[in-house]
């Protein structure tokens, strides 16, 4: 009974330590993979305005499209864009990689209409024409707090199914064994035994 439920707490732990301390990290990881194989799209191939506002919203990123001066945003209504706004850190950021005059640029700050890590990736296509992508580096939403709360229950559930396993699984062990031990005992004060 004891090894079933330190197993199933073992197990508990594992998954609280994945998902508590791990999942920032993960998420921050698997954004930025996922922005730079969009930027080797970007790059490869030629889009249509509505081409870059589906890949942009499929994708939870905004872009703004740079060309000789001329500004084009993509999903500039995403909560977490900061390339609508115009800030001046953005603005900053921006005018550095153009001046620096360098093909591709990926910069980590906290965006500050959230206060939460974000990432701005610069690309230039071409001599004006330049590309910046915006997403978030933590997830903000309530997926987050909603798979923290349901792990509480999970891990609740997951010991109460352990301690009725237990308990079933040592009844249903003990059964035959309680049952010899006092069919020895009549052996041994010479009764007769049904086997």
């Amino acid at each position: 009974m004891k090894y079933l439920i330190v197993f199933s707490v073992i197990i508990l732990i594992v998954m609280w330590a994945f998902q508590i301390l791990f999942l920032k990290t993960y998420y921050e990881i698997y954004q930025i993979k996922s922005l730079k194989n969009i930027v080797l799209e970007l790059k490869n191939n030629t889009y249509t305005t509505t081409e870059l506002e589906t890949l942009a919203y499929n994708n939870d990123i905004c872009i703004e499209y740079v060309y000789k001066n001329k500004s084009y945003l993509f999903n500039s209504y995403n909560k977490d864009c900061i390339l609508n706004n115009k800030n001046n850190t953005i603005t900053k950021i921006q005018n550095s990689f153009i001046s620096k005059n360098k093909n591709k640029e990926m910069i980590k700050f906290n965006n500050p209409i959230n206060n939460s890590k974000s990432i701005l990736y610069s690309i230039k296509l071409d001599n004006n024409e330049y590309i910046f992508l915006n997403t978030a580096l933590e997830d903000v939403n309530s997926t987050t707090s909603v798979l923290n709360n349901q792990l509480i229950y999970v891990t609740f559930i997951v010991i109460i199914v352990a301690i009725i396993v237990s308990i079933f699984l040592s009844k249903m062990l003990n059964k035959p064994i309680i049952n010899i031990t006092k069919e020895a005992k009549k052996l041994g004060k010479g009764n007769k035994v049904n086997i």
